[in-house]
């Protein structure tokens, strides 16, 4: 997907179109998991590290809206997400 379409998904799921989230959280759990995979090979633990990654990737929704990366065009909305996500599963290892 490109910036610009990752731009107009995300202006239409900002705006309430549940067709535009539900692409952005599929995206999402894709995300995640690949996010989630890099961290273990456990079954049991990639479900609870995809879980906080996708944790990740709402804050990240959350944030890019005002973002200046946003208005910049510094980053990708998926590569902005990946940060938050990272961090998330990382913090969430932290306290394990």
């Amino acid at each position: 997907m490109t910036r610009k379409e990752e731009l107009e998904i995300l202006e239409k799921a900002y705006e309430g179109d549940l067709k535009s989230l539900e692409i952005l959280f599929k995206e999402g759990i894709r995300l995640a998991l690949s996010v989630a995979s890099k961290y273990t090979d456990k079954s049991a633990d990639l479900a609870y590290y995809t879980s906080k990654g996708f944790t990740g990737f709402l804050k990240a929704m959350e944030s890019y809206h005002s973002s200046e990366a946003r208005g910049k065009g510094e980053f990708k909305f998926t590569t902005y997400a990946t940060w938050f996500m990272k961090k998330e599963v990382e913090k969430s290892l932290e306290e394990k």
